[in-house]
């Protein structure tokens, strides 16, 4: 950063914040950064006593807008436009007017970058900590502080002073952020923790603090990943211990203190997950693009349902159903890498619906309008491909004009050509290319026609094409029925148990079938057809076709297909895509298990990300890997040409054993400020009868908003057959009011399907106050505080549960006295001595074993219990 714009954001920018309606109220005020980067703030100067704030890590864009697309009578300013979201529907934009396009540019590019180096950074509590106290700490103590996203953890000033209370009234106004020790010290003040003084205890020595050789063993013994390797993983020595105090008490200290033990169990190096496998590993991109799965969603453009029928289904709190642009911004921000545009012709040119539009009744966007958004916000977040699902309803004239909006709005950003290193007719054995030879390049996915004969028709094709002509009037009729029966009898309708499709009237189920045909893809024509290289749509899966053919199927048939044989479909995406989306029935958006289709080897699962729930969770919970790129190596065993993995033979998979013990959760107060009873829920999501729901739970804890204490419980899944793909679904619920030891509650109908699978039984349970998800393979052992998100998957830190896991490589029953006698060979030795000692003299036993222990490890800390 230069001096001069350092200088700038340190002083702040005067700035004119334009009003939500957009009018040409506009107010004068000094936009100002913090230093340590946790909060956008501004004051009005016609409006005192009164400071905004943004929280940087709500944030998802930073743009330039030109001001004429905002307001046409002022055409001399240029817009610093923020954009928060709290899901990928629910989004909002904070505009700042500034004369220099040069200014705002700078701010634009250096705010927009911090954010996402701050997203990629995997944080602990005292990050959050920090985050939280930094609005007061800017604004004075007699300042109202207000959040200007309204939907944020924080809306005003109320929920920072409560949490806090009269704690950081010391800090209010110095203009300095927190210091790590100053966040402790205020963090003990608020939630006190008295279980963390135990713990400590534990493993000092002596009394009162710990030596470098009582932390290393803390680290080792209780922190470490038994399923490391020791060779290439070594454990922490004394000197390691030793810089790690330091670190935490400063440079002069020789011990650590209960304040430093806290900070470290607070801190990022603890995390709840492990961070080497969340940042971005360029030396892992250059595998064939078959080998990754692939962030992808379906209908990328909805905003609601699928269907305007869905409104009907009283389960159904979505009443929206719209075609809308900002959807592929969001979506593609996120890091998903491939994403759909249904393309329909209208006398403008070809448009972006859900249509046909004679049926949908469905707003149309340009497909310009589209393509700009896409180009820029592509490669902002990710710089790996991004592949654009063509669901073509165009005719050839459409087509051309398709064809020449795609290559003039993408430009050099299209791949329309084979690159020469990955030639596709002279290398039909080949494999796809890597993604970073496809770096910062959109790619067409699309039906050629036939291999060898582009210019082929199908039949099929052609006939579901005539019956989408033949029908629309019928459907047209069909659906103006359907309204009038909403406006007639509305109440009578609602009142119909449609809990599913098979519920819906004779007249909605003839809707949703013609419906289908109305989803069908027509083959590309003339130029679009040579946009389309290594993506190519073919109708079935084939063992012998070239690699460059794809498949894209709904969830039932590909799921039929794994069924009968998984370890073929595992074989066939070594060398070829498959793409998998939401079957038609599933009008109201909602999400299948996408777990099980990774297992078979599917690497674009299309998931509706409008919907927000437990599915979707798993999806994010996945793609928080390898940096967000959109991309995540699948496992090594499933891209071997010879491998016999199948989804349900366990033969070739090394399964873990997992024990979870919930001790207290922080800060739940920031999420349900008048929960009295609240309960954790530990599940585990694997293949459908591998998972386990509402089974392990903690009792029901009297709610203390800033430290709950929950009857210790260790929850056991003794055998996670498929560590690999399966996850662990934390969620924290409150008691039903009058009922605080029952769950009779609803469960929410969208928060899972198992698609083809039977799902597992479950209690009946109340929405969750927040919950997480944590792959078991990226699993940290020992005692963790687990960050808490919202349904939208956005971190609630300091919102926190803290847990003893321990996981570990799972040992039959039988072999586990054999492995311990391998693996803990001076153990094993010390329970013989032990033994054998104790049953000659009983007296001098434990005295005898504690000098051994000493002679051959210096270590007290794994005396057996003699």
């Amino acid at each position: 950063m230069n001096s001069k714009l350092q200088k700038s954001i340190k002083n702040g920018r005067v700035v004119e914040e334009v009003q939500k309606n957009r009018t040409e109220s506009f107010q004068k005020c000094t936009l100002k950064i913090d230093p340590d980067g946790f909060i956008i703030y501004w004051e009005f100067e016609a409006k005192q006593g009164v400071m905004y704030y943004l929280f940087v890590d709500e944030l998802v864009d930073v743009r330039v807008v030109n001001q004429k697309d905002v307001n046409q009578n002022v055409k001399d300013l240029v817009t610093l436009r923020f954009v928060a979201n709290k899901d990928y529907t629910h989004f909002d934009f904070f505009d700042f007017l500034h004369d220099s396009k040069e200014v705002v540019q700078e701010w634009a590019d250096f705010i927009f970058a911090w954010i996402y180096k701050q997203k990629k950074i995997y944080h602990n509590q005292l990050f959050y900590i920090k985050k939280l106290a930094t609005p007061r700490i800017y604004g004075s103590s007699s300042i109202i502080l207000l959040n200007a996203y309204l939907t944020s953890v924080c809306k005003e000033n109320k929920v920072i002073d409560t949490f806090f209370g009269t704690s950081l009234k010391e800090y209010a106004g110095r203009k300095q952020g927190l210091t790590d020790s100053e966040a402790v010290s205020l963090y003990l003040k608020v939630t006190e923790r008295p279980e963390l003084r135990p713990l400590f205890n534990k493993w000092c020595f002596v009394q009162g603090f710990m030596t470098d050789t009582d932390f290393m063993n803390f680290l080792n013994k209780s922190q470490r990943d038994p399923r490391l390797n020791e060779d290439l993983y070594l454990p922490k020595t004394k000197e390691q211990a030793m810089k790690m105090i330091k670190q935490l008490e400063g440079q002069e200290a020789e011990r650590l203190s209960f304040e430093g033990f806290v900070k470290y169990l607070l801190s990022d190096q603890n995390a709840d997950l492990s961070t080497s496998t969340m940042a971005l590993r360029p030396d892992l991109m250059g595998k064939p693009i078959s080998h990754y799965y692939i962030n992808s969603s379906h209908n990328s453009y909805l905003l609601g349902n699928q269907v305007l029928i869905a409104r009907f289904l009283p389960d159904n709190d979505e009443q929206e159903c719209r075609t809308e642009t900002e959807m592929y911004r969001q979506i593609l921000l996120s890091g998903c890498r491939c994403i759909e545009l249904d393309v329909w012709e209208s006398a403008e040119g070809p448009v972006i619906t859900h249509g046909p539009q004679a049926l949908q009744q469905i707003n149309t966007v340009p497909l310009e309008e589209v393509c700009e958004a896409i180009v820029e916000t592509a490669f902002k977040t990710s710089d790996y491909p991004v592949i654009l699902s063509i669901e073509n309803h165009c005719k050839e004239e459409q087509q051309r004009k398709m064809t020449e909006v795609f290559r003039r709005v993408f430009g050099e950003f299209l791949q329309d050509t084979e690159l020469t290193d990955f030639p596709l007719l002279e290398n039909q054995e080949g494999y796809l290319p890597p993604p970073i030879a496809l770096k910062r390049k959109i790619l067409i996915k699309g039906s050629k026609g036939k291999f060898g004969a582009v210019n082929a028709k199908t039949t099929g094709v052609s006939m579901r094409n005539h019956l989408i002509t033949e029908t629309v009037e019928k459907i047209k009729e069909t659906t103006n029925t359907l309204m009038m029966e909403k406006q007639d009898d509305g109440e009578q309708l609602l009142k119909k148990p449609v809990r599913n499709i098979g519920d819906l009237s004779k007249e909605q189920k003839d809707m949703l079938r013609q419906m289908k045909y109305a989803s069908s893809v027509t083959e590309t024509e003339g130029t679009l057809k040579d946009l389309i290289n290594y993506f190519q749509t073919t109708p079935k899966i084939r063992p012998d076709d070239p690699y460059f053919w794809m498949h894209s199927g709904n969830e039932e048939k590909v799921d039929r297909v794994i069924q009968e044989n998984s370890n073929a479909m595992i074989r066939h995406t070594i060398r070829h895509i498959v793409r998998v989306y939401p079957d038609h029935k599933r009008i109201d958006s909602d999400n299948f298990f996408p777990s099980f289709f990774w297992t078979g080897g599917c690497q674009m699962i299309a998931m509706n990300f409008q919907t927000n729930g437990v599915a979707m969770q798993l999806n994010d919970a996945l793609f928080e890997e390898n940096g967000h790129c959109g991309y995540v190596p699948k496992p090594d065993g499933m891209c071997v040409p010879s491998t016999k993995l199948s989804v349900y033979t366990p033969d070739f998979l090394v399964a873990n054993r997992i024990e979870i013990t919930v001790i207290s959760a922080q800060c739940l107060s920031l999420l349900a400020p008048a929960a009295k009873m609240t309960q954790v829920i530990v599940d585990l999501y694997d293949l459908p009868k591998d998972t386990v729901r509402g089974k392990h739970r903690t009792a029901f804890a009297k709610a203390n908003g800033l430290n709950t204490l929950y009857p210790e419980k260790k929850m056991v899944f003794e055998k996670v057959i498929k560590p690999q793909h399966a996850m662990l679904y934390i969620r924290v619920v409150e008691a039903e009011k009058n009922n605080e030891n029952k769950n009779e509650e609803k469960t929410n109908r969208k928060l899972f399907s198992f698609s083809g699978q039977k799902a597992p039984k479950e209690d009946k349970i109340p929405p969750p106050i927040a919950h997480r998800i944590l792959p078991v393979h990226n699993l940290t052992q020992g005692y963790r505080h687990v960050t808490l998100r919202t349904e939208g998957n956005k971190p609630m830190g300091p919102a926190s549960v803290f847990l003893k896991i321990n996981v570990q490589t799972y040992v039959p029953e039988a072999q586990i006295v054999a492995r311990q006698q391998f693996t803990e060979p001076m153990k094993a030795k010390i329970e013989n001595e032990t033994l054998s000692q104790g049953l000659v003299d009983p007296l001098t036993a434990r005295k005898n074993i504690m000098n051994l222990m000493k002679k051959n490890s210096g270590d007290f800390y794994d005396i057996v219990n003699i």
